[in-house]
């Protein structure tokens, strides 16, 4: 990335920032994504998931929680979310679902932790210190499948879009 994208970056941020609720409604899905978050890590500055878990309340923290899962599954799968740095979102995670409106995506997710034996609130069993413990962790559980069944399911209903018709609908709180 060269000086100017960032800068431009930058100064689309700063936009985002000051816009009004009712501007933020009339952009698109995409833009709308990157102003909410835009404001939102603003907000968060650097702290860590557990601090910002803190930090945000209402509609921000659903929000801040499912993009969460949507981003860690769609690009590392279950796995990575159960162990890596957003863990500390997991006990929240079927809430915020249905409070998005994605039930469907709450009862796979609940369905495949209850068969294996995941308990949400309790991760301790899948905290890893390397990657090798990372491979090792992902061969406990058949997190393929999940990732297959989430797929199918995200391609009916896709998380983006329920998070960005739950950014309109609260969208006062952005």
């Amino acid at each position: 990335m060269g000086i100017g994208s960032l800068f431009a970056g930058l100064n689309k941020d700063k936009k985002y920032i000051a816009m009004s609720s009712d501007e933020l409604m009339r952009l698109g899905n995409i833009e709308l994504r990157d102003a909410v978050s835009a404001r939102m890590m603003k907000e968060a500055r650097r702290r860590e998931v557990p601090q910002c878990l803190e930090l945000f309340k209402g509609a921000k923290r659903v929000f801040y929680i499912a993009s969460l899962y949507e981003a860690e599954v769609s690009t590392d799968g279950l796995c990575r979310f159960l162990v890596g740095p957003c863990r500390s979102a997991a006990p929240y995670i079927l809430d915020a679902l249905k409070e998005i409106h994605a039930s469907r995506h709450a009862e796979l997710l609940k369905k495949f932790t209850s068969a294996n034996g995941i308990d949400l609130n309790d991760l301790s069993a899948l905290a890893i210190d390397n990657s090798w413990d990372y491979e090792e962790r992902k061969k406990m559980y058949p997190f393929d499948d999940f990732l297959k069944q989430f797929e199918k399911l995200y391609e009916k209903e896709p998380l983006d879009l329920r998070l960005m018709q739950y950014a309109r609908n609260h969208i006062q709180e952005f």
